[in-house]
């Protein structure tokens, strides 16, 4: 039997990565402190001073947390959502937004 030359992924890392695409998925002009608000809205569990150091370190990706990955993948999405209906409407209106 012969070595194997590629290396699995592991769980922990694919969640890691997980968290990298959510926040790159998130649009530009809303924060940290923005997707932090909704996921607290979604699951009032994590609205505690306890579980601060848990979201710090699964927003920077340097441990794997499944429950808050899907929080921020649902946040993306829903403020993708917010901004694609406040483009449509200022294209309507033939305007564009500033870019800072």
């Amino acid at each position: 039997m012969g070595r194997k030359t590629i290396q699995t992924v592991t769980a922990s890392q694919e969640w890691r990565e997980r968290m990298v695409a959510a926040r790159k998925a998130i649009p530009e002009g809303v924060g940290q402190q923005d997707v932090l608000v909704w996921v607290a809205t979604q699951n009032p569990e994590l609205d505690k001073l306890t579980n601060a150091t848990r979201w710090r370190n699964a927003w920077l990706s340097r441990v794997a947390d499944p429950e808050i990955t899907v929080l921020v993948e649902q946040a993306a999405a829903h403020f993708n959502e917010k901004n694609q209906a406040s483009r449509k409407r200022l294209s309507r209106q033939k305007l564009n937004r500033v870019s800072k």
